[in-house]
């Protein structure tokens, strides 16, 4: 490239991305939630809650979820490989982030974290939380925040907003809505019965989309960049 050359630089357009991932997390969490509407016992229905149902491992709905937690990995590897040589810290911050999202990414698949009660005996606090598993749950959901939150300082404001903003909404879903879900089945299961399908759908929508603007993020951090002389030459750069 010619040194006096300037390449033209388009930021990524990351709005348009979370629209069209929150648009598909919307309508997986819609067709699953068809089950329990007025027309829900159609057989048609039915079978599009069984394949899109968020409350099965094995579905669409995790499927998505896992996909999306899989891109934010990589795009924060991206992220990271392109601020190498510019400033390691924030290389090593992008890089300590998209490992962290691989590890959900495999959690979300392999269901972890249910599964912590299995290893810790947390009978004590069945009777008033439900889920046992919330009392490791909120703690790790802290240190998840928190360690979100070191990386993100450094970067710009947009991705550090999003970074932030995307997280807490997850677990508003993960350990907010859950754990109000666990306190009426162990002190109100009326209210808890009555309430349960709105309940479940709510919590995996909010994942869904915490997890969509987590997943957009990186994308605030980059952008396209193009020689003047040939512009189909196209390269990523970080903003």
């Amino acid at each position: 490239m010619d040194e006096r050359e300037v390449p033209r630089e388009r930021p990524v357009d990351w709005r348009r991305a979370l629209v069209v991932v929150t648009g598909v997390s919307a309508l997986i969490a819609a067709l699953s939630y068809l089950h329990v509407s007025p027309i829900g016992q159609r057989p048609l229905t039915a079978q599009l809650h069984l394949l899109f149902d968020v409350a099965k491992e094995q579905s669409v709905a995790t499927a998505w979820s896992a996909m999306l937690m899989s891109v934010a990995g990589v795009l924060s590897a991206v992220c990271g490989s392109l601020a190498w040589r510019r400033d390691r810290t924030v290389a090593i911050s992008w890089l300590v982030l998209g490992t962290g999202f691989a590890v959900l990414a495999i959690d979300e698949v392999a269901g972890v974290h249910e599964r912590l009660p299995e290893y810790v005996d947390l009978t004590a606090v069945e009777s008033t939380l439900g889920y046992a598993w919330l009392m490791l749950g909120i703690p790790i959901a802290l240190a998840i925040v928190a360690g979100v939150w070191w990386c993100a300082r450094r970067f710009a404001r947009t991705t550090r907003r999003l970074l932030l903003a995307g997280i807490l909404v997850f677990f508003a879903g993960a350990i907010g809505v859950e754990g109000l879900t666990g306190y009426l089945a162990a002190n109100h299961p009326d209210a808890h019965n009555a309430a349960l399908p709105e309940l479940i759908h709510l919590e995996e929508l909010l994942e869904l989309v915490g997890i969509g603007v987590v997943c957009c993020a990186p994308l605030g951090a980059l952008a396209v960049r193009a020689r003047k002389k040939h512009p189909d030459e196209l390269s990523l750069a970080l903003r």
